[in-house]
């Protein structure tokens, strides 16, 4: 008997909750008595939603318009939550198997497994930290490259 597995993982993490304000910005309060440093940041004026969520012309390195975001000086930002989302990220996995019976007792399952089967490079979330010189530039990537398995098994 053949059996065929696919698996398509399509998503993009919210990464605006994660945004760091300097030391310096974080007078009484900005980050919330638990998350000190993890509040949110204003949304610069004259700047509008979709103009934070334009990239550069290469995403890694703008991945959103870092102009468009200014310290809250010491208060509660007033950018929404869940306003950034991550790059899309994608994985196609599949599996092909056979088993077959040898004797009556002795079976075998012959199987091959890709994980990432068209190689697509998955970049990790930008840096949030609004101090970092890094502040909006993708440095990792998440995930693995293309991985081939395959195995053997013999049941009695």
């Amino acid at each position: 008997m053949w059996a065929f597995n696919f698996a398509s993982h399509n998503s993009a993490a919210r990464f605006n909750r994660s945004l760091r304000l300097p030391a310096a910005a974080l007078g009484s309060g900005s980050g919330g008595l638990y998350r000190l440093g993890f509040g949110r940041p204003n949304l610069a004026p004259g700047y509008t939603l979709d103009q934070l969520r334009q990239s550069g012309p290469d995403p890694t390195t703008a991945y959103f318009n870092r102009a468009a975001l200014a310290s809250p000086g010491g208060g509660f930002g007033n950018l929404g939550r869940n306003a950034l989302r991550g790059p899309r990220q994608v994985r196609f996995d599949v599996a092909i198997s056979k088993q077959t019976r040898i004797t009556e007792a002795v079976g075998m399952e012959l199987r091959a497994e890709i994980f990432n089967l068209f190689n697509n490079v998955n970049f990790a979330l930008p840096s949030g930290d609004l101090s970092d010189s890094e502040f909006g530039q993708t440095t990792n990537t998440v995930g693995g490259p293309r991985t081939m398995q395959f195995g053997l098994r013999v049941t009695f």
